[in-house]
């Protein structure tokens, strides 16, 4: 990673050769002193706003990615619910159906999330080294999947199975 801190302190660094070069009288030869500070300012300021940029945008595209998976989470669990109900007529608990919501959830939310994550570093060849960048991502589909889950599950406990039941007819 690139610190602004270091930058400034190469700056500095080369100042100072500049003047160890200019104030030199005890050499038998003359010192020549050759910087290239214009290419690495050139190279490093596009790199340095770029990263400042990305600094910028990872929470957003955090709570983004946050919001889409809470909507499609709790899209597939509500699109679910009259398969949940029919479970339950059938003589499942609520309870067992509650259990089976969450860990489906979980399932799908991290399946996708690893199955995204080996596509990203097979065909854009991203180093495995930088794979723990992505595991916020990670907590968030989790935890969007557990907020998912919890919605379908009030929804389901929330209203009665004979008028679900008649909902769906």
């Amino acid at each position: 990673m690139i610190n602004r801190a270091e930058n400034k302190k190469l700056l500095d660094d080369s100042q100072y050769l500049v003047d160890v070069v200019a104030n030199d009288r005890q050499s038998l030869l003359p010192l020549k002193l050759h910087l290239w500070d214009g290419e690495l300012r050139q190279v490093m300021q596009p790199l340095q706003r770029s990263l400042d940029l990305m600094k910028l945008l990872m929470p957003i595209i955090a709570v983004a990615f946050f919001l889409v998976a809470l909507l499609l989470t709790w899209f597939f669990n509500i699109n679910r619910i009259e398969e949940y109900v029919i479970i339950h007529i059938l003589g499942v608990s609520k309870r067992y159906i509650s259990v089976w919501i969450v860990l489906e959830s979980l399932a799908i939310s991290t399946m996708g999330f690893f199955v995204s994550l080996s596509v990203l570093i097979a065909f854009l060849s991203i180093e495995l080294s930088a794979v723990k960048y992505f595991m916020p991502f990670l907590c968030l589909s989790i935890l969007s999947a557990l907020i998912g889950a919890c919605i379908a599950i009030r929804k389901l406990k929330t209203t009665n199975t004979m008028l679900q039941l008649q909902y769906l007819e």
